[in-house]
């Protein structure tokens, strides 16, 4: 009985390779894509409903949690702020020489008490006695700076002449307020000083620093923000982050002012955004401390805010 000889057995080389060659593929394709991906969406097409390869409508905020780690910015409560145009808002009075003889102004130490201890405060105010008074507006200021900056581009005398009670202060352990305050007190200061000086929601105008004080006190409970102030004016403050999730839950109107060449500005208004009563100000050719490099933009914005939200409020 003759057999098959093994040389009469003829195989296709380059065929087995091929075959072979696309089962690896498929193997590959399988783990890298399919694996990562439920396969009805890549059928499909959409993930999420973004097309897929479309870059425009990738949901940027997954992207950022992943290259990002703990410093990714969450953007999930974004509801984009309304911005304005500079070029487009009314210039606000012009104040004269006879117009500051109208102003009458004093600056003196508070004991503000902060969980029974007394950290001595310097408080510098500003109001026009011949105007009724719309309102207390109340300047923080950042790490390097103080009440004084307020004073010298002349933000105090602005306000009120424009009707409202200027009050700046300098916060524990810079400027003349030369006592520190404890890392566990900072919440309960910001509470204790509105009550010292008497005043009812203010509007609070925090930038860079100052942020650790008025974030936690505006947001920590965010319905209750309207209840504590009348607007807010964070200035790239610190601490914006941390409050993400509960910005959404506040009606606090809110002027979100940056400069146009600082890095952390994007940043902060990006976590911002959430905030339903908000609007986008950046100041044009300006760094960290914008109101310091263009005042006059920065009163602009300022003056055209206060109209909106007392226009607001007549509405409602």
């Amino acid at each position: 009985m003759s057999g098959i000889r093994p040389s009469g057995l003829h195989i296709n080389k380059p065929a087995v390779f091929g075959i072979l060659g696309l089962f690896i593929a498929i193997l590959l394709l399988y783990k890298f894509v399919w694996a990562a991906e439920p396969l009805g969406n890549f059928l499909g097409g959409r993930d999420t409903g973004n097309p897929r390869g479309n870059i425009n409508n990738v949901d940027m905020s997954r992207v950022d949690k992943k290259i990002g780690g703990a410093a990714a910015h969450d953007t999930s409560h974004k509801h984009h702020s309304l911005t304005w145009n500079l070029t487009q808002l009314p210039d606000p009075p012009v104040l004269s020489e006879e117009g500051k003889k109208k102003l009458a102004k004093r600056s003196e130490m508070f004991d503000i008490d902060v969980s029974g201890q007394k950290i001595p405060i310097y408080v510098q105010q500003v109001i026009n006695n011949e105007l009724k008074t719309s309102g207390t507006i109340l300047f923080l200021h950042g790490a390097a700076f103080s009440s004084q900056n307020w004073v010298d581009i002349g933000a105090m005398d602005q306000v009120a002449s424009w009707g409202y009670r200027a009050v700046a202060i300098d916060l524990p352990g810079k400027g003349k307020s030369t006592q520190t305050l404890a890392s566990s007190q900072t919440n309960q200061f910001l509470p204790a000083l509105v009550k010292t000086l008497e005043i009812s929601r203010p509007i609070i105008v925090a930038p860079s620093m100052s942020g650790k004080y008025a974030i936690p006190y505006l947001f920590t409970e965010p319905g209750k923000s309207g209840e504590k102030a009348t607007a807010f004016v964070p200035v790239a403050p610190v601490g914006t982050s941390s409050f993400v999730s509960s910005y959404p839950k506040s009606q606090l109107p809110t002027l979100i002012v940056y400069g146009s060449n600082d890095q952390a500005g994007p940043l902060t208004l990006q976590d911002m955004q959430g905030l339903p009563n908000s609007i986008e100000a950046k100041v044009p050719d300006a760094g960290h401390p914008c109101y310091i490099n263009q005042p006059a933009a920065f009163f602009k914005y300022l003056h055209a805010f206060l109209k909106h939200i007392n226009t607001s409020s007549t509405e409602t």
